[in-house]
């Protein structure tokens, strides 16, 4: 039951932040506790790869959904060594396949 409150919520919150992207809108979220001003015109201003401190900015998560999120075996990863990195076209793909 668990599971499907937060795949819900992580739904409705992707959902909500790949609309603000394609809408140049500013989006404000919180991440551990601080607040955060994310300022997103475009796609093309995510970093080509992303880091998981950027996944908490850009989704609006905290640190443990972000490092839940990236050990889903259907969620795009790439491991170098034991950094996990997050193409960008695949986190768009992702995240718009998700919302469906």
């Amino acid at each position: 039951m668990d599971n499907n409150i937060h795949m819900n919520y992580l739904l409705t919150l992707f959902n909500t932040i790949y609309m603000a992207m394609l809408f140049h809108q500013e989006i404000s979220s919180r991440v551990g506790g601080r607040a955060v001003q994310a300022t997103i015109k475009s796609r093309d201003e995510l970093p080509l790869v992303l880091t998981i401190a950027d996944l908490q900015k850009v989704l609006g998560i905290s640190r443990v959904m972000a490092y839940e999120l990236v050990h889903r075996e259907a969620f795009p990863v790439v491991r170098i060594g034991r950094a996990i990195r997050v193409p960008r076209e695949s986190l768009l793909r992702w995240l718009n396949s998700e919302a469906g």
